[in-house]
């Protein structure tokens, strides 16, 4: 099948880090992307399935992505099928999704520092024997070709089985709000329907310089939905 390029504007230390990892994995960066980006597209479309961004929302979340902090958006070029792009144009068109946002909260995920994890209350490390999990082939060379498949499968159900929610609808917290892909209004700070939920959304006390830095702090309510 035809291949294609999209140009993203990924937040710099977030690319940076990304390369980092990948080369040290040794990974064909390029096929690497391909297939997880087309592979999330399909999950991207279930998680939005009916919902848009309200155009306030969507002006937010611009804004917020090109606020982040001190660093510059490096342009990316990602390549990918033609197919998956056709389909991440539709969801971009059905759903008024900042694609931008959508791709660095990819590589965020890919990267799932501690911190965030531990925000979420999600386990730092796999255990096959909890519900939901699948046990990780013993096979050096399988175990990698499970993970290749679906990279992001133990996060997903995770966010599931914590937040019953998507990846791409799990709410971030305030700081990260320029990686979301759906917020509702009373999401956004400076509106009346934030205003009605203030005491829900606590900011923040930490820096993103750097990002994968960032302290998510213990003594911060959890998002919604949390069973801690």
């Amino acid at each position: 099948m035809a291949n294609t390029k999209i140009t993203a504007h990924v937040y710099e230390p977030l690319w940076i880090n990304f390369m980092r990892q990948s080369n040290a994995l040794f990974l064909k960066r390029d096929a690497f992307l391909n297939h997880v980006v087309s592979s999330e597209v399909r999950h991207l479309a279930s998680d939005l399935d009916e919902k848009r961004l309200s155009a306030k929302a969507k002006r937010y979340i611009s804004g917020k992505l090109k606020s982040m902090g001190s660093h510059r958006a490096r342009p990316v070029n990602i390549v990918v099928q033609q197919e998956c792009a056709k389909s991440l144009n539709e969801i971009v068109a059905r759903s008024n999704l900042v694609r931008d946002s959508f791709i660095n909260r990819l590589f965020f995920l890919l990267r799932a520092s501690d911190s965030f994890l531990d925000y979420f209350g999600f386990p730092l490390k796999v255990d096959p024997a909890s519900e939901g999990a699948e046990s990780v082939p013993m096979s050096p060379l399988k175990a990698l070709e499970a993970l290749r498949d679906d990279p992001l499968h133990y996060l997903r159900t995770s966010a599931k089985q914590r937040f019953d929610c998507g990846l791409y609808t799990l709410p971030f917290p305030e700081p990260l709000h320029g990686f979301s892909c759906y917020l509702d209004e009373n999401q956004i700070p400076e509106t009346p329907a934030f205003a009605r939920k203030k005491a829900d959304y606590d900011k923040i006390l930490a820096s993103l310089e750097p990002l994968e830095k960032a302290a998510f702090s213990q003594t911060n309510p959890k998002p919604q939905g949390s069973d801690k």
